[in-house]
């Protein structure tokens, strides 16, 4: 299941592995984001450079990337370099930017909260969420709390 969420302006596209049981968000979205590039191109060439240094000093930050396909603007599926929550918390680290702490906390509340909310709810309602599928449930919640009124 793939999706988008918004961090301030910018549209991250985001697709829950099954197997890995865990949400992979491209790395060019946030990259975008931290640079503030509404410019898609110029956000991958910055991407690529980045990758390329990360590559030269060791970081395991690229290594770490998948590549998955993600819908596209003009609607087709393209592999994308993908991260998982803890890479993309690493990978802001190395860009220099006023949002990366933003987008840092912004991470972290989604991901806190989520559980906390799925926590309880399942604790208060077992019989009720027997039926309920967890990644979709924690996906409507992410969601709602996240998008812009």
């Amino acid at each position: 299941m793939s999706d988008l969420i918004i961090f301030e302006n910018f549209n991250i596209r985001r697709i829950y592995d099954d197997k890995q049981e865990k949400w992979f968000f491209s790395v060019v979205d946030i990259i975008q984001a931290l640079t503030e590039q509404v410019d898609y191109q110029k956000a991958r060439n910055y991407w690529n450079k980045l990758a390329e240094r990360l590559r030269k000093e060791g970081s395991e930050v690229v290594t770490n990337c998948q590549r998955l396909k993600l819908e596209a603007s003009d609607g087709k599926k393209y592999l994308t370099d993908v991260a998982d929550t803890e890479t993309i918390l690493r990978l802001v680290q190395s860009v220099p930017s006023k949002k990366a702490e933003p987008i840092k906390m912004w991470f972290i509340i989604v991901l806190i909260v989520a559980r906390k909310m799925l926590s309880h709810l399942t604790n208060s309602l077992p019989n009720y969420f027997q039926y309920i599928d967890q990644k979709h449930f924690l996906n409507l919640v992410i969601l709602h709390m996240y998008t812009p009124l």
